[in-house]
This record gives structure tokens, sequence and C-alpha cells, in this order.
């Protein structure tokens, strides 16, 4: 996906999703799986987005409202205020652009 320009969806905010015991899943292990991600050179294809239903929301997660506190997370994480601009938006706006052209 990396290398075809595809969009990739960070993990589902899930608890199952994030930890091997839900109970404790939180905010930080949704950036543990972006940044596993970003290592693997996916700083272009990466987006953060959510439907926020259907699952049970890791500790510090209660919805849309929550997306802020998410990028703050990052942030706080010391990655780059461009970057996570990308991962919140770019990379899924500039998808769609593509995608639009190339109907």
């Amino acid at each position: 996906m990396r290398n075809r320009g595809g969009l990739v969806g960070n993990p589902t905010i899930s608890n199952t999703f994030l930890n091997d015991d839900p109970t404790k899943a939180d905010i930080e292990d949704l950036f543990a799986h972006a940044e596993h991600f970003l290592s693997l050179g996916g700083a272009d294809v990466i987006a953060m987005g959510s439907d926020f239903d259907g699952s049970d929301m890791p500790h510090g997660i209660t919805g849309l409202e929550s997306v802020e506190d998410i990028a703050n997370v990052f942030l706080r994480h010391n990655l780059p205020e461009a970057l996570v601009d990308k991962i919140f938006f770019e990379n899924a706006a500039s998808f769609f652009k593509r995608f639009d052209r190339n109907a």
C-alpha cells in the first residue's frame, strides 16, 4: 500500500484491536499503532479516522470530540505538526482527490 499511493486507516479505535488486554487499552495504544506504521515508512499513506460506533472505546477516547485529544498525544510524542496534519487530514484528502481525478 505504501508504495502504491494507497490509504491505510490507523487501526480501528477499539479496545480489542489496540491492546491484548482490552480493559487496559488507552489513547497511548492508538499512538503506538500509528508509530509502528510510521516506522515502516507509512507517513504518506496513514490516515486517522473512525466511525466511533459499534465498539468499546479505549480510555481517553469518547467519540468524535476526542480527535483533538488524540492529535495532541501525537504532538506530545514529538511528531512534527506537519506530520500530524498529514495523518489527521492531508493524506486522506490527497488520496480522495487522486481517486476523483482517476474516476
